[in-house]
């Protein structure tokens, strides 16, 4: 202990200071309500579940994220990451105009406005523009259930949902390989000028998760802050006076894993 009263003058300088962040994730508390409700296509959607999936690659691969709201100023950010049921006007049109990022977006998202009313034009109501794609039908997974689908070559696994998607200018990522379904878009990517918007019409193994959200990173030019083995967390603070303090930390469990 004394080691340690030793060496936290020397940190002084981080007082003050903050992580950096290219990426957010959107976390909206009146969605989390909205979408756990009862009268939906599953009684199995987990906000939360939803929100740590996405989260967990980039974790893993050392990518600072900043948790913000559907209405935050998102202009410094490269990668956004909402999963919103529920979205009001102005918090979709944050959404869809900030022009300098690049969304991954998840199933029955867009669906809803504030008042909980189905918006009107076919899902993903708010964000069918933005992802140029139709939700023809939902088509949820009992807990146990799966099917195959292909990303980039390499199988993986479809649970928990899915969405029967109509291609409207985007372009499919992933395919499910069996079922009712097979053949048909199971993720998406519509590109437009410099930007893109993915968009995950199931929830897919945690192999293809990383997969995707890691592309979707480098193609927003994203940058990890270090590469470093399995278990070891990098994390760079900058100081008021502009100073950069990397911090590496042994990790053995995180609460999503």
């Amino acid at each position: 202990m004394r080691e340690l009263g030793d060496e936290l003058p020397r940190l002084a300088g981080v007082a003050g200071g903050r992580v950096a962040a290219e990426t957010a994730v959107v976390w909206d508390w009146e969605s989390w309500w909205a979408v756990e409700l009862p009268g939906h296509p599953s009684v199995d959607l987990d906000f939360k579940a939803r929100v740590l999936a996405h989260h967990r690659p980039l974790w893993h691969a050392n990518i600072p994220v900043d948790f913000v709201s559907p209405r935050a100023d998102l202009g410094r950010y490269r990668l956004v990451v909402p999963s919103l049921y529920l979205v009001d006007d102005p918090g979709a049109r944050n959404l869809t105009s900030s022009c300098g990022t690049r969304p991954v977006m998840s199933y029955f998202s867009g669906i809803v406005d504030e008042h909980d009313r189905v918006r009107a034009g076919g899902h993903p109501g708010a964000f069918r523009e933005l992802l140029r794609l139709l939700v023809e039908e939902f088509s949820p997974l009992q807990p146990e259930e799966t099917r195959g689908l292909s990303h980039a070559g390499r199988p993986g696994v479809a649970g928990e949902w899915q969405d029967v998607i109509v291609l409207d200018g985007a372009e499919a990522l992933a395919e499910y390989t069996e079922g009712e379904y097979r053949g048909r878009a199971a993720a998406t990517r519509h590109r437009f000028g410099a930007g893109s918007a993915t968009y995950l019409g199931t929830s897919p193994d945690e192999a293809t998760m990383s997969a995707v959200l890691l592309d979707a990173a480098r193609l927003a030019g994203v940058v990890p802050v270090l590469d470093t083995p399995e278990g070891v967390e990098a994390v760079r603070r900058r100081a008021e006076d502009g100073t950069d303090h990397l911090f590496l930390l042994t990790t053995r469990s995180w609460p999503g894993r």
